[in-house]
């Protein structure tokens, strides 16, 4: 009866050992496909990244000149266009994670895959956050070079702009019409935008602009030895009130006009 018992004891034990076993052998194989899909997921979402990386790479080669490294000896070598890591291997993900599958396959080998499928995601990430920094980096030197090359020819044509403008008020300054309205016309502009460019050119209102003109026209007509007196050169540049002329002229240059005459006249 003893023995009996003793039987039914150890055939219990064994049962509860068999059905342990059992349980943690469907939790590990959960646990390591759960892992597989993981693993999978991710992998994909980087070959996606990838992809999108590779995409906006030939985009960009495609709109920008073809970089390379310059051989000729003395010669700074040109920098290269951040190299991207190809596309990634599925398959041979596929088949890293594959021993997951197989309730045969020892857990020790399992386990070694799944550290294997972890280091070459860690790996393609790595190269991919790297990849796409350095194409950020190449992105925002090239702006800010076609910024640069933009704001520089901007500034040029403002200085022909400019250059025209002041040929236009020269030409004009005698003109008992001249005045913001002619000007705007001369230049194919509206009043407005006229106002509006010559302000953001030079930093000046236009009436203040034509004044400067003036005054830098008034002594160049008096340095020429053409005029004789400050109300000649004062009808000249567009002034029908010599006294006022007058005192615009002392406040530029610190001297009144008449001085200026006579100096002209005793040194001729």
């Amino acid at each position: 009866m003893e023995h009996m018992e003793s039987s039914g004891i150890i055939i219990t034990v064994v049962s509860i050992a068999i059905f342990i076993n059992t349980a943690l052998l469907l939790l590990l194989m959960l646990h390591f496909r759960r892992m597989r899909n993981k693993f999978h997921a991710r992998w994909e979402e980087l070959t996606q990244q990838l992809g999108a990386l590779h995409r906006r790479s030939s985009i960009g080669a495609e709109n920008s000149p073809a970089r390379f490294e310059s051989t000729s000896p003395g010669s700074e070598p040109v920098s290269k266009a951040p190299k991207l890591p190809g596309t990634p291997p599925f398959l041979s993900l596929s088949e890293m994670l594959t021993p997951l599958a197989d309730p045969s396959v020892p857990r020790e080998i399992k386990a070694t895959a799944l550290e294997d499928a972890r280091e070459a995601i860690d790996t393609l990430e790595q190269e991919i956050n790297s990849a796409a920094k350095a194409a950020s980096k190449e992105l925002a030197a090239s702006s800010l070079s076609e910024m640069e090359e933009a704001r520089a020819k901007g500034s040029e044509q403002s200085d022909v702009w400019i250059a025209h403008l002041e040929e236009v008020v020269i030409a004009h300054l005698g003109h008992p019409q001249l005045s913001t309205e002619l000007l705007s016309e001369e230049m194919g502009i509206s009043r407005r935008q006229l106002l509006r460019k010559v302000k953001k050119v030079t930093g000046l209102s236009t009436s203040t602009f034509i004044r400067q003109l003036q005054m830098k026209q008034s002594y160049a007509l008096i340095q020429s030895g053409e005029y004789e007196t400050v109300k000649d050169v004062a009808r000249a540049v567009g002034f029908s009130d010599a006294g006022y002329f007058s005192t615009l002229f002392k406040a530029e240059y610190g001297v009144s006009p008449s001085v200026v005459i006579q100096e002209n006249r005793s040194t001729a």
